[in-house]
């Protein structure tokens, strides 16, 4: 058919523990909408540029691929986050709706 289905995927990412399930629908090779979702425990994030942080989360990736959009909820532990706009435009890097709790458990040192 034209979908691909993840049925479980887990695996160990930044330390900790994600698992994948869900589908994308495809357009011929190219993703066409998604329906993702994704948990993650005890995962180590570190991007080098904007963030830094222990995240726990269960996060959904729905909607077509011109404009994904990502719900849920992230729990950050000892994160520290530096947002940088693009000084040409001062947007953000990437278009992305977000629609994210994000709950803070214990504050950086």
């Amino acid at each position: 058919g034209n979908q691909l289905g993840i049925e479980e995927l887990k695996g160990i990412l930044g330390g900790g523990n994600v698992q994948v399930t869900g589908g994308v629908k495809l357009a011929g090779i190219k993703p066409a909408s998604y329906d993702l979702a994704l948990t993650a425990e005890g995962v180590r994030y570190n991007d080098q540029k904007m963030i830094d942080a222990l995240l726990d989360g269960r996060l959904r990736l729905t909607g077509s691929s011109g404009l994904p959009k990502v719900s849920g909820l992230v729990e950050l532990s000892k994160a520290r986050i530096n947002w940088v706009q693009s000084k040409q435009t001062g947007k953000a890097p990437f278009d992305l709706l977000f629609d994210v709790q994000v709950v803070t458990k214990e504050q950086a040192s």
